[in-house]
């Protein structure tokens, strides 16, 4: 686990070595896993999404180094295999996806509407073969809205939520 203070650390020291002089870098709390900065000259300032606070040190640092890498257009600067193999870990599903589920208003508590429940209409996709199972997909419905989107995902959280508007 990394606290902002170390983090902030890794980002400075990373920093100085890509031509930064003055760092900031904190947790923010996102509705997705991202990175955020403003820059000027040799400042920066970062926003990482809280969803990496718990993340080991090697993982933040190769985030450093590959958001750094781009930012200074050093070709394409990959993502590393470390933050790959921690993102799309089941640890860091079953950390997260409770915080992630929070941040959607008015997501229903289950899979259940009031007229469908959205686990039989992925029983007839699968059996369909339309898509494959996954076993750690939860599906939800999200609250009704003006919104023409059909719906919202995550492949990272492992999460479907439906328009609610769908519900008939």
């Amino acid at each position: 686990m990394t606290d902002e203070t170390e983090m902030q650390s890794i980002f400075c020291d990373i920093g100085k070595e890509y031509g930064f002089e003055q760092v900031t870098a904190a947790f923010s709390p996102e509705y997705d896993l991202k990175v955020a900065w403003r820059r000027m000259g040799s400042w920066i300032d970062f926003w990482i999404s809280d969803y990496l606070v718990n993340a080991p040190k090697d993982v933040l640092e190769s985030l450093a180094r590959m958001i750094y890498g781009r930012i200074r257009d050093y070709g394409k600067t990959p993502y590393s295999s470390e933050l790959i193999e921690y993102v799309t870990g089941r640890d860091f599903i079953e950390e997260n996806r409770a915080t992630f589920l929070s941040r959607i208003c008015g997501i229903s508590p289950g899979p259940m509407g009031r007229h469908v429940d959205l686990t039989d209409s992925y029983g007839r996709l699968l059996d369909k073969g339309l898509v494959e199972q996954e076993d750690e997909l939860v599906l939800r419905w999200s609250a009704l809205t003006d919104n023409d989107a059909i719906g919202r995902s995550s492949a990272l959280m492992k999460t479907v939520c439906m328009n609610r508007r769908l519900d008939s």
